[in-house]
């Protein structure tokens, strides 16, 4: 509400008192001046009570023509108009906190969390993130992507907890995993990269932070050939991927599923790597256990491979809607968990020679 709307109803205040029979009651219109005068801004809330207070005195004061006022009266209409700038205030500070926490929030995701892009070498790609915090923008779940000599490399993970207090293990996964994606020359070796620093990483955050140490990383760490129908894996713990296709949906269950980043120093063990089939056509769906896990009011687990298999389109930003939509309508309500999604697709059309993809170099990198 702008000053033109709100200052002329509070000179229509007199007016309405002065004609209307039984007279409207002065106290009251005048506090709802000042509640309308809150949408206005602070200058002009402060200058409506102002108004409202002069208006008070003078009726106090009228002999005639007004209702009687009371010292009662007088009472409530300074108590009311304090309250509501006393409450306009506290929401203006409150909608400034609001702001500059969302603005931190899509900062850390730009610098952090880079958006995917629609399209990877010879890959389509769709994706989706929401955290459980309602303010946030980025909380503890984590993908990226990098192309390197003929392939796309892929990461997906979920730190141990949720909101925005796994940030630092999300930042340091992440930025791991762009070293080490277009320097190691296998999977398993990316995997191994990604578990030392993540080691290294919560071996220094224990000492100041003495939860550190039961913090983890579940990860899964994908390789796309450009000239192959296949996928490589590598799983660290993280919910088996899902292949829709021809009327199928096939579960990449890993052969051998090493343990969670940051703790590999319990069980050592070398990473091993599964190749399973992905054709042109079929979309390999990507996700963290905020979906899996999700309950609806009756408790029950959200059946992705099912409400999966119901799906009848063809591209990754359909199939990544369907399951974003499909599982808000099972919470029926907010999320409780941070939720990340990414679909991929191989297109069956060629790069166009001399383009970047053709000749395997790094067209684009998070």
């Amino acid at each position: 509400m702008r000053p033109a709307v709100v200052l002329p109803f509070l000179v229509g205040v007199g007016f309405l008192d002065e004609v209307c029979a039984p007279p409207v009651g002065w106290a009251t219109t005048l506090v709802a001046a000042s509640a309308a005068a809150t949408y206005a801004g602070a200058p002009l809330t402060g200058g409506a009570v102002l108004i409202v207070a002069a208006a008070g005195i003078g009726l106090a004061v009228s002999p005639g023509g007004f209702p009687p006022v009371t010292t009662s009266q007088a009472a409530a209409v300074l108590v009311l108009s304090v309250a509501v700038v006393v409450f306009f205030v506290r929401q203006e500070h409150h909608k400034l906190e609001l702001a500059a926490v969302r603005a931190v929030s899509e900062l850390t995701q730009r610098v952090v969390l880079r958006p995917l892009p629609e399209r990877i070498g010879p890959l389509c790609v769709a994706a989706s993130y929401q955290a459980s915090d309602a303010h946030a923008t980025v909380g503890g779940d984590l993908y990226a992507a990098a192309r390197i000599t003929g392939a796309t490399r892929i990461l997906i993970g979920d730190v141990r907890g949720k909101g925005l207090q796994g940030i630092p293990e999300v930042a340091a996964a992440v930025g791991a995993f762009r070293e080490a994606a277009p320097r190691c020359g296998t999977l398993p070796e990316v995997a191994a990269h990604l578990e030392g620093s993540m080691r290294g990483h919560l071996a220094e955050a224990e000492r100041s932070d003495d939860e550190a140490a039961e913090r983890f990383v579940t990860a899964l760490v994908l390789e796309i050939p450009d000239d192959r129908r296949v996928v490589h894996a590598v799983n660290c713990g993280h919910p088996a991927p899902l292949v829709a296709g021809g009327g199928r949906v096939t579960a990449l269950t890993p052969h051998r599923s090493g343990p969670p980043l940051g703790l590999g120093g319990l069980a050592p063990h070398e990473h091993h790597q599964d190749t399973f089939p992905f054709a042109p056509g079929e979309v390999l769906l990507l996700y963290t256990d905020g979906v899996t896990e999700a309950r609806d009011p009756a408790g029950a687990f959200y059946p992705l491979r099912d409400r999966l298999a119901r799906w009848t389109g063809t591209d990754p930003g359909g199939l990544v809607r369907h399951v974003r939509d499909d599982l808000c309508r099972h919470l029926c309500g907010p999320l409780h968990d941070d939720v990340a999604i990414v679909a991929l697709q191989r297109t069956p059309v060629p790069a166009q020679a001399g383009s970047p993809e053709a000749d395997g170099t790094a067209a684009w990198a998070p």
